[in-house]
């Protein structure tokens, strides 16, 4: 077998048919490529779902995204293997574009690009912030970020199981930055698109911002040479949630440092800003809230996570996912 597709699901029914049907109409000839669909303990019948000619179905309890994706590799058989989300619908030359550079000497990892054509404020913002790490990926020749929601290796880069099993998010970024530091050539394909679905309400955006934020510490207590740079985070992005930090006991202890400090987080997104103002004016005036928001959402999970470490003694990646 040339290529296998792995799909980890957890009552994912709502999107998984027209996943699957994207894979069908793939260019690549049907019988170079398999299907492999990791139902995580899904109680909506996901798995039946995906029972249909020409897809695996492998079931295990609830045990998380990166446990699924080590199951799936390990029922699969392609020498290139490509990891797919259960709400991503990859568009019909997907396959073909993302393994274009696999099949070259010396490059063993590629991830896609993600699009979205919704229309909800918060989902077009998410959209917004993802078109500027595109932008950003673009000017690296060898990547160190890859999200498993779209992406592909050799086999031999992977083992035997590549996820760390304790973290609950991020276990994608933590394989990424892994690899790199080994030397694995990564690059980034934009041919190869998904068409995935963003969070549509502000509170289900914060709540995952704040679980990114709460395995945050572990990632970079493991990866610290990526605290200050990696492929994919425009550097503005990365200093927002330092600014807002400074700036809540700003503005107790003198408002008007306070504000400034929170002027410059919002600045420091100002391409973003200017993008969203150029789609509607309402889009723009709400981005100052996505912004702050989703600072303020990750670095309470990243205060979070280092507390549970500190006080407890328990890490993050050891806690049960949010």
């Amino acid at each position: 077998m040339e290529y296998s597709v792995i799909i980890p699901v957890h009552n994912g029914a709502a999107t998984l048919e027209r996943c699957l049907d994207g894979l069908e109409r793939q260019s690549v000839e049907r019988s170079r490529y398999e299907v492999i669909l990791v139902d995580d303990g899904s109680d909506d019948g996901s798995g039946a779902i995906g029972a249909r000619p020409g897809v695996r179905v492998v079931r295990q309890p609830r045990r998380g995204a990166a446990a699924a994706r080590n199951r799936g590799l390990a029922a699969s058989r392609g020498r290139i293997v490509l990891f797919l989300d259960a709400d991503c619908v990859p568009s019909h030359d997907w396959l073909e574009r993302l393994t274009e550079p696999l099949n070259e000497d010396g490059v063993a990892g590629a991830v896609g690009r993600f699009e979205s054509a919704q229309r909800n404020w918060v989902a077009r913002l998410i959209q917004l912030d993802l078109d500027r790490r595109h932008e950003r990926m673009k000017k690296f020749g060898r990547i160190d970020f890859v999200n498993t929601a779209t992406c592909g290796f050799r086999r031999e880069a992977l083992g035997e199981k590549p996820f760390n099993e304790r973290f609950g998010k991020l276990e994608d970024i933590e394989l990424s930055f892994r690899l790199a530091e080994r030397g694995v050539a990564m690059r980034y394909v934009p041919e190869a698109v998904v068409e995935h679905r963003h969070p549509e309400r502000l509170r289900h955006f914060l709540a995952r911002r704040f679980v990114y934020g709460r395995y945050a510490p572990a990632l970079y207590r493991r990866h610290s040479a990526r605290l200050t740079s990696d492929s994919s985070t425009p550097q503005g992005r990365r200093l927002q949630p330092l600014l807002l930090g400074l700036s809540l006991p700003a503005l107790a202890l003198w408002w008007p440092a306070g504000l400034a400090l929170l002027g410059l987080t919002v600045a420091f997104s100002g391409r973003l800003i200017r993008g969203a103002f150029r789609e509607t004016p309402l889009l723009g005036l709400l981005s100052p809230v996505y912004v702050v928001g989703g600072n303020l959402a990750f670095l309470t999970g990243s205060a979070a996570g280092l507390l549970r470490g500190l006080v407890l003694g328990v890490n993050a990646e050891d806690a049960e996912d949010a």
